[in-house]
């Protein structure tokens, strides 16, 4: 039996006791305490707000359930729509309109976080905090500055672009990358890194990534030297595509009758799972992979908080989990009740689950729900908060947009107190109050055949007077006219089509909707009220003048894989200093 798997077993038994053992126990600022918390931060990557064990009762995953149920969770939790942009914010406490970093970070890409920019890591470290990395980078690796090693960590150890085989760790960007470099051995396009060099010795081919992540996490843990506060980054490759998930992790979730498995839109209404709706992926072949692969964060999760039992530190330790952005729609994942996916802005791509927990965390809000309006560069603001720091903030760069909860958790502030009231979610997206505007494009990436609550498909729409047939994530192409694009709500604009959805058009109409009453964002209120509409625009076009765009160097993929041949079929910084 692997390592991981017994492990997670074993802390499976441990969780049952943390209630118990922790009713006496406050969050407190390092004001108070000698030490500040060691604090654990965890981004699952595409995990949708329909993808964890308490929305869809399916997923078998033990340890995140006790553990999800016993925080404090997080509501109205709001990212980026996609990756990249998503841990710039978080890491650097700015949202991306400000931290100058709106995507890329791939092989041969210039882009990356500004080297200017100040990111938790670094602060942490003026804290006395030991920092870690493992898993997904995406913040630019275009030289050995970019490293997360020379970014504030004492140690990573994971794949530095946006994804990959869980595998063969061969980057998820095709055949065609590096293709004047063609060869058919491997290693050839891996993403595996250590620390400053490519992870060579630990690459095998065949290991699951996740085995080795976990391993390195109860190593970290290990060594720790406690009398140092301890903070760790984990940003798993999970449940991010291409969908793989070992044998082992799929068997709680078993195959139809005589071991048979197929995903075609003939045989999804065969499986109590709805109407067949032509998206063949998003029958249960592909669910019951990704429910395996939230099986295996379940695993993650349990050996890493064994671990810390273990060590003595799991009661002075702050636990922050949540999912990078809504889950795609190419890939079974579901977002529950909200409409949208990732890459667009409706809330099934920018709205996560998230919780804040740990052994240090008060049990008066264990099981509670803090359903107030957060943005990730909040909980950077809350981390920093906890370690009595104050987030460095150059002249150079724009300041940092967080605002900390921790009096929602040290009981100063209520559970019913906003810590904000205003969210500028993307540049041309703005939520004030309960309202939410949406002044240009959704956004590429038109919702499809999108999984809704508990993992089924929503309903195809047929009644344009029952609105409620499409409650939860839509069924639209994005493409319909007349009746079908009232009745899905598109928020569009009237020159789409299939090679253009995202060009500005002077005809793109406003969707204005009241997510605390309509979360399923059914019903466009902007023609009933124009001068909200307005307000909300002004207010729009005066943050857009807040903006950093700072200037990206040149791509260049050819000495990207040049260099990346050069190290042995390792993808490596590619430019000098």
């Amino acid at each position: 039996m692997n390592t991981l798997v017994l492990l997670g077993v074993l802390s499976v038994q441990v969780l049952g006791s943390w209630c118990f053992a922790m009713e006496h126990v406050t969050v407190q600022t390092s004001k108070s305490n000698p030490q500040p918390p060691h604090v654990v931060l965890m981004i699952i990557d595409e995990l949708g707000t329909g993808d964890v064990p308490w929305a869809d009762h399916l997923i078998h995953a033990p340890t995140l359930l006790k553990l999800g149920e016993n925080s404090l969770r997080l509501g109205t939790q709001y990212a980026w729509q996609w990756c990249a942009p998503t841990r710039g914010a978080l890491l650097s406490g700015r949202f991306p309109m400000h931290s100058g970093y709106n995507g890329g970070g791939m092989p041969g890409d210039g882009q990356g976080m500004d080297l200017n920019m100040p990111l938790l890591p670094g602060d942490l470290k003026r804290a006395g905090y030991a920092t870690h990395m493992l898993g997904k980078w995406h913040l630019g690796f275009r030289t050995a500055d970019n490293l997360p090693v020379h970014r504030g960590f004492d140690s990573y150890f994971g794949l530095l672009g946006g994804g990959a085989d869980h595998y063969n760790k061969v980057e998820e960007a095709g055949s065609t990358t590096c293709a004047n470099f063609s060869s058919n051995q491997l290693p050839f396009r891996v993403d595996f890194f250590d620390g400053d060099k490519p992870a060579a010795a630990l690459w095998d081919n065949v290991t699951y990534d996740a085995y080795q992540y976990t391993q390195r996490a109860v190593d970290i843990v290990q060594a720790h030297d406690v009398t140092k506060p301890f903070f760790l980054y984990w940003a798993p490759h999970k449940v991010h595509s291409p969908l793989q998930c070992p044998e082992e992790f799929l068997r709680p979730y078993p195959l139809d009758s005589g071991g048979v498995c197929q995903s075609t839109p003939e045989t999804c209404g065969n499986r109590g799972y709805g109407p067949a709706c032509g998206c063949g992926y998003m029958c249960y072949c592909n669910r019951r992979i990704i429910r395996g692969m939230v099986s295996v964060v379940d695993s993650m999760v349990s050996n890493l908080t064994s671990a810390l039992q273990r060590k003595g530190m799991w009661d002075s330790t702050v636990f922050v989990f949540l999912g990078d952005n809504g889950a795609p729609n190419n890939n079974a994942g579901s977002n529950s009740i909200f409409k949208g996916m990732k890459f667009g802005h409706y809330e099934g791509g920018h709205r996560v689950a998230a919780f804040i927990g740990g052994g240090l965390l008060s049990n008066k809000l264990r099981g509670q729900w803090y359903n107030q309006t957060l943005h990730l560069v909040d909980l950077h603001a809350t981390i920093c908060d906890l370690a009595g720091v104050v987030p460095a903030s150059p002249s150079t760069m724009t300041k940092v947009d967080g605002v900390s909860v921790v009096g929602v958790l040290n009981g100063s502030m209520s559970l019913g107190a906003p810590v904000r009231t205003e969210l500028w979610i993307a540049d041309t997206v703005l939520r004030m109050g309960e309202y939410k505007l949406i002044t240009g494009p959704q956004g590429a990436g038109a919702p499809q055949c999108m999984l809704g609550l508990g993992g089924l498909p929503v309903p195809t729409p047929t009644d344009p007077n029952n609105l409620t047939t499409v409650s939860g994530s839509s069924h639209c192409t994005g493409h319909e006219t007349g009746v079908d694009a009232d009745l899905c709500q598109k928020c569009v604009c009237a020159s789409w089509n299939t090679t253009d959805q995202g060009a500005a058009d002077p005809k793109c109409r406003p969707c204005l909707f009241n997510v605390e009453a309509d979360p399923g964002e059914q019903v466009n209120l902007a023609s009933s009220m124009p001068e909200l509409v307005a307000s909300m625009t002004t207010r729009i076009s005066e943050l857009s003048k807040t903006e950093f765009n700072p200037a990206m160097p040149k791509s260049d993929l050819y000495t990207a894989c040049k260099a990346m041949v050069e190290a042995g079929g390792f993808f490596v910084p590619w430019a000098s200093n």
